[in-house]
């Protein structure tokens, strides 16, 4: 009787282990969930960030050209004054 109580104790501590083991192992698990989720959203402000300022970067491109553009019509206006005067 003994023996099988003993045997019985020794199989429940056995099964505690195991137990406590998939506890950490499911905290763990779920530590590791959320640092994934709070890297992906990290991620997506990261990109929205990057798209915004490719959208300035293009939009200051673009602003760039068209100030050379009349920079050049101007010149060439100045070029044609300055020759009906002559």
């Amino acid at each position: 009787m003994l023996e099988q109580t003993t045997t019985r104790l020794h199989i429940l501590e056995q099964d505690l282990i195991i137990e406590r083991g998939k506890a950490r192992l499911n905290t763990s698990q779920s530590d590791k969930d959320a640092e994934i989720n709070s890297l992906q959203h990290e991620l997506r402000l990261k990109q929205d960030i990057i798209d915004g300022l490719e959208k300035k970067y293009e939009l200051l491109v673009d602003e760039v050209k068209s100030k050379d553009l009349k920079i050049k019509d101007l010149e060439a206006w100045k070029l044609r004054m300055k020759m009906m005067i002559d």
